[in-house]
């Protein structure tokens, strides 16, 4: 995808697409982080507006919902193009993880400022969803799960927004990786690791949880989703690095994403924990943060 009109076509594609399998506005990012690693930042925002004013028009034509471009450019394509600019020139996974990780932490303290409690917030955002979904309010078992979900909901969409941002920005990385140098996205993955002081941080936030009480519990409890999410990533890069040095089969990893679709919470956790123990037992050995050889090649135009 080296030429703006492929990157504008699939980009609006998959916004489109959006409207008929929700998750496919998840990687709608992706031609978006690929053009802005390779070619830097004025051709990633000109993707960006570009597909804003051709999803808005094709939106608005089949559907009368032209907002479904602002809000894929707002949600998705700007926040992928700004970590792609930091991945660009830190030319880190490592560094980028720490953004991404940074602007889910501003989102919940942000939902914190402007509400006050974020759960009355989202508990009035999921009635109307399912008000607009035709379900009518009052139902018994629509009750029950907004009563459950509300108080959860913002630590949950802080680790989706973590979650979008990393697979968008792995994905396009990946993707330059093929295009310009094969092979070298593995020798930059395989040495993600956080820095062991936000392990440290993540303890003494783990201990305050179960100190402290009222809003100063709650936002510390919405944080801890987004340290978990970030440990994910240094999970996962741990398992692909052992099973590419033990030489096992790719059906390990095929097992593993597998597990992690069909029981997330727990499959989530456990590599989690894979990651944060990596930052005290240092698993791959010598394959520390500044030691992903080959990472600067990857980049297009370098």
């Amino acid at each position: 995808m080296r030429g703006r009109t492929q990157a504008v076509g699939v980009t609006t594609l998959c916004a489109i697409l959006t409207l008929f399998l929700p998750p496919i506005g998840y990687l709608s990012g992706v031609p978006v982080g690929l053009v802005t690693l390779a070619r830097g930042a004025s051709y990633g925002l000109q993707i960006i507006v570009a597909s804003l004013l051709l999803t808005g028009i094709l939106a608005w034509a089949a559907l009368q919902w032209p907002l479904l471009a602002l809000s894929l450019a707002l949600g998705v394509w700007i926040p992928v193009w700004l970590c792609a600019l930091v991945l660009r020139v830190a030319r880190s996974q490592n560094t980028v993880l720490l953004a991404v990780g940074t602007l889910a932490a501003l989102f919940v303290v942000s939902m914190y400022v402007a509400t006050g409690d974020p759960a009355i917030w989202w508990r009035a955002w999921l009635q109307a969803i399912i008000q607009s979904a035709g379900y009518t309010r009052g139902d018994l078992v629509n009750d029950v799960v907004i009563e459950r979900a509300a108080p959860y909901m913002n630590g949950m969409v802080a680790a989706a927004i973590t979650l979008g941002l990393m697979v968008n920005l792995i994905t396009a990385r990946w993707w330059q990786a093929i295009l310009y140098n094969p092979g070298g996205f593995k020798a930059e993955f395989y040495t993600l690791r956080l820095p062991r002081f936000l392990a440290l941080l993540l303890a003494v936030t783990l201990g305050l949880v179960f100190i402290v009480d009222g809003v100063t519990h709650l936002l510390l409890r919405d944080v801890l989703f987004v340290a978990v999410t970030m440990y994910l990533f240094q999970g996962l890069a741990v398992i692909h690095h052992y099973v590419a040095r033990q030489n096992r089969s790719v059906a390990w990893l095929v097992a593993l994403y597998v597990l992690l679709l069909v029981t997330p919470p727990q499959m989530v956790l456990l590599v989690a924990c894979v990651g944060l123990a990596d930052a005290w037992l240092d698993f791959r050995g010598s394959a520390g943060p500044g030691s992903g050889a080959g990472k600067e090649d990857i980049q297009g135009d370098s």
